[in-house]
């Protein structure tokens, strides 16, 4: 093989890697945020029950501003975050980081309000047989809505 057939088959086979791609997932569309009829007290008891019934690593706990978050891998992939989907040839999903953000406030003293957000930042990271990354962009993953329902239905449950 010559030296020009040889670069027309090297660029030809770049061509057919194409380019890393996302298509991204939709928001769900689901009640993020709802009011209880319970104390704050209650409301963040349950709160706190909620990520340890279901093996969720708390990384902050601020009873004060009423905040819990939990980060990086504690909450699961594809049941609770809606990926979309990376195309190209040899790509996949990397550097996932995932945030799931608690607010607990009182409405008054026999009311609190909770509200649920969900989501993460990933790579699509297109790689070579190497595993050279030849490509990467930033995507994010939204909420499939599951466990906002799951923590409502857990507040329900115990209220």
């Amino acid at each position: 093989m010559n030296y020009k057939s040889f670069l027309a088959v090297a660029i030809f086979a770049l061509i057919l890697q194409g380019c890393a791609t996302h298509k991204a997932a939709p928001r769900a569309d689901v009640d993020r945020q709802k009011t209880y009829k319970i104390p704050f007290d209650k409301a963040w008891n349950i709160s706190v029950d909620f990520f340890a019934e279901n093996g969720i690593n708390l990384d902050k706990i601020e009873k004060e501003s009423g905040l819990l978050t939990a980060q990086n891998g504690s909450v699961g992939i594809g049941y609770y975050l809606n990926c979309g989907e990376a195309g190209g040839l040899g790509s996949g999903f990397e550097n996932i980081n995932s945030r799931l953000n608690v607010l607990v406030r009182e409405v008054d003293e026999n009311t609190s309000k909770i509200s649920v957000n969900l989501n993460a930042d990933a790579q699509v990271v297109r790689r070579n047989l190497y595993g050279h990354a030849l490509e990467r962009i930033a995507v994010r993953f939204e909420s499939t809505g599951q466990l906002e329902t799951d923590m409502h239905a857990f507040f329900q449950s115990k209220i």
